[in-house]
């Protein structure tokens, strides 16, 4: 399948549509890391039949588990994390940092 149309499932899951730089960054990669904040974070892929094994931790799953969290926002995408219990997170075209420990969002740069 193609990367554009395996998007487009993912974006019709969430019932959202994903930030057009994460969707650029998606079709030329699907997972890989990025930078914000001082830190490299993790994206998660986008589910890929073809590929089940390699992108089972994809973005709508990680969403639906990151929303069983208190406080974490529910018009939020889970689109990548640090390891350390922080996601980066979608909301429309803006990135942020949601904090599990604070659990607060922080505007952030990504270099994508």
């Amino acid at each position: 399948m193609e990367v554009d149309a395996l998007i487009a499932a993912a974006e019709n899951q969430l019932g959202q549509r994903l930030p057009q730089l994460l969707r650029q960054r998606l079709a030329r990669e699907n997972g890989g890391s990025v930078h914000a904040r001082g830190e490299e974070w993790a994206l998660y892929p986008v589910f890929d039949p073809a590929n089940a094994r390699g992108t089972a931790g994809h973005l709508v799953e990680a969403t639906r588990l990151a929303r069983l969290f208190r406080d974490f926002p529910p018009d939020a995408i889970a689109i990548g994390e640090n390891g350390d219990g922080d996601y980066l997170i979608a909301r429309g075209e803006r990135v942020e940092v949601w904090e599990g420990q604070s659990r607060r969002a922080i505007p952030v740069s990504v270099r994508w």
